[in-house]
């Protein structure tokens, strides 16, 4: 069964002057934000939502610093919920079982940031199928009255992390 993958760009709020550099493109440890929605049942069933923030290629910046945008995703109580914050390009964050609703993603100038712009999106994957490893388990059911006489034992295999009904098996069997 192929695993839907759904993908919605990530836009930044609206650009505007932070102080030195390009317009539009934040001063160092400035941030801008941007929000998304996850969608829940009956329509949606997302298994993990990620949030990629990349930036043009740019080795350095004028002091030989390398570009570096780290990524903050918060739920709509504030809450952080993820984040990438490394000096990879595309920092990526990663939400697993994300529950409904709005989020919103601060995309932070960490370093060097004023001579290349970042663009985002954000991918939805299905949950993963449950996997099967085909283990079975061997039991001994024993049942004994109180004082301890056994009434009956029987073999039961059963697969692991399920159940199986052994219907009556205390029940003393007519002669």
């Amino acid at each position: 069964m192929p695993i839907a993958r759904f993908v919605a760009p990530l836009a930044p709020s609206r650009r505007r002057p932070h102080g030195p550099g390009p317009a539009g493109i934040p001063a160092e440890f400035s941030s801008e934000r941007a929000t998304f929605t996850i969608g829940g049942l009956p329509q949606y069933d997302n298994g993990a939502a990620e949030v990629k923030v990349g930036w043009e290629p740019a080795d350095a910046d004028d002091r030989g610093n390398p570009v570096d945008w780290d990524v903050y995703v918060y739920d709509d109580q504030g809450r952080q919920v993820a984040s990438a914050a490394s000096l990879d390009d595309p920092e990526v964050a990663v939400l697993i079982d994300p529950v409904p609703g709005e989020y919103t993603v601060v995309v932070e100038n960490y370093d060097g940031g004023d001579v290349s712009d970042w663009s985002g999106e954000v991918s939805f994957r299905a949950p993963t199928p449950a996997t099967y490893t085909g283990v079975k388990e061997a039991w001994t059911m024993t049942c004994a009255k109180s004082d301890g006489t056994v009434v009956a034992s029987r073999s039961v295999v059963v697969d692991r992390g399920e159940s199986v009904d052994v219907g009556k098996a205390c029940q003393k069997a007519k002669d």
